[in-house]
């Protein structure tokens, strides 16, 4: 998913003293996205513009994803000039580009990747990560702070879900979006909320999930179900 991305990934290091990133100006790199994870706290702007299912990720539990759009590599989103659709929510980890969670140690402490195909390397308006000792400057200070919090807030996500997860409440789906030949799509390997069944949780497990937030995300997630005609409009 992230991974389309990035079209020539590179480790960060204190050998990218010299290298200038310039600001983010538009949103060319995520045209290829369809769906986009989220963590627990953005479900909530997310869900006001966007479907958001979720994805299994084998042995690493569920993520929360936004559907950006209605075909594979297809980001419906973002205009031919790189221009996210004005007033709609911006994912975090779109925003992160060209910077990605590399490599997390085992004290928690995250190691960056970048795109070095990314446009805006080396401009002179960009800001070093590193100075020429080899220290963390206050621009990329900033960076590592957002990346760490990223990684905290997606790892809290998979973590609440655990509990959704243990009380049944995942169930694999095929959406099937628009109603005419030239607007029928389906979607595959989603998962989606059960309703019949957390209506019947018991009060144990309904404790569970509320009390550690799950709760406001499978909500979220409930509400965000009419945000298709988004998309629908999108190619209309």
């Amino acid at each position: 998913m992230i991974e389309r991305m990035f079209k020539e990934p590179k480790l960060l290091s204190t050998k990218d003293s010299t290298t200038k990133f310039g600001t983010l100006k538009n949103y060319k790199h995520s045209r290829s996205l369809n769906a986009i994870a989220l963590n627990y706290r953005e479900t909530v702007e997310a869900s006001k513009h966007y479907p958001i299912f979720f994805v299994k990720d084998g042995e690493n539990g569920f993520t929360p994803v936004a559907i950006l759009g209605l075909e594979d590599k297809s980001n419906l989103f973002v205009d031919k000039g790189g221009n996210w659709s004005k007033g709609k929510y911006v994912p975090t980890l779109i925003r992160l580009y060209p910077f990605t969670l590399s490599k997390v140690s085992e004290d928690g402490k995250v190691s960056l990747g970048y795109d070095s195909a990314y446009e805006a390397i080396n401009q002179k308006d960009g800001f070093t990560m590193f100075d020429s000792d080899g220290k963390t400057t206050e621009s990329g200070k900033k960076v590592v702070e957002f990346a760490q919090e990223s990684y905290r807030l997606m790892n809290d996500t998979k973590v609440l879900l655990q509990s959704v997860e243990s009380a049944g409440l995942f169930r694999t789906v095929n959406i099937d979006i628009g109603e005419s030949d030239k607007q029928k799509f389906v979607l595959k390997g989603f998962y989606q909320i059960d309703a019949e069944k957390l209506n019947k949780l018991s009060d144990e497990d309904l404790i569970k999930i509320t009390k550690n937030g799950a709760l406001h995300t499978i909500y979220n997630h409930l509400d965000s179900f009419s945000n298709f005609s988004n998309l629908l409009n999108k190619i209309s």
